[in-house]
């Protein structure tokens, strides 16, 4: 499994491959299982409303397709994880 930080997972989605270096893409692509913590939820929806990023579509529909429709994993934010 490999947990991506929120700029990976943007970058990941959004087919930027400019910031992600060939060894970065590799480890995704050869992964078996790829997921974001439901906090990077949060950080992306922050960093949309704050004008830091802009998102492909709504942020309805940009996580329906970073999420659901790229086969990622949404890890659950529970204590004993922390």
């Amino acid at each position: 499994m490999i947990v991506l930080d929120p700029h990976i997972w943007l970058w990941w989605v959004n087919n930027d491959t400019d910031h992600l270096d060939q060894s970065r893409l590799e480890q995704i692509a050869n992964s078996d299982v790829i997921a974001v913590s439901a906090i990077s939820c949060f950080e992306v929806a922050w960093l949309e409303r704050h004008g830091r990023i802009a998102l492909s579509a709504s942020k309805s529909d940009w996580f329906e397709k970073a999420l659901y429709g790229s086969g990622i994993q949404l890890l659950p934010v529970t204590p004993d994880r922390l």
